[in-house]
């Protein structure tokens, strides 16, 4: 997981989480710019749609009260589109469990990326 978010920040500095990211209209795009595009998609065993309330699972362990999008704005529901692991490190992020790093989506330092560690995860 900490691969598909560190793609997902080198794309374009957020975390939008997106499975599928189309080419800009026109399609226009340098090769490195597809290749980072592609890179961000999440598309790996983490990037899961989950069937069941997981928000009240982290709101309990992890006291995270809001889900937010990729610009720090307080979200209703999860999105479809975007990847459930992904939304759930955003909202820790802005929710303040990296509070000593930022507490801004829009801003997350490497140094946030590296501190998530995942079962079976070999980075």
């Amino acid at each position: 997981m900490t691969t598909e978010l560190k793609q997902d920040l080198e794309d374009n500095g957020y975390l939008d989480c997106l499975r599928k990211i189309h080419p800009p209209e026109g399609g226009l795009e340098t090769e490195e710019v597809k290749n980072l595009r592609l890179a961000a998609q999440w598309d790996t065993d983490c990037s899961f749609e989950a069937e069941y309330d997981w928000m009240s699972a982290i709101a309990e362990t992890f006291k995270i009260q809001n889900l937010v999008d990729s610009h720090g704005d307080i979200v209703e529901k999860d999105f479809d589109e975007q990847a459930d692991m992904c939304e759930i490190v955003r909202a820790a992020v802005a929710g303040g469990i990296f509070a000593k790093y930022t507490t801004d989506v829009t801003t997350i330092p490497p140094k946030v990326i590296d501190m998530i560690d995942c079962p079976g995860d070999p980075a």
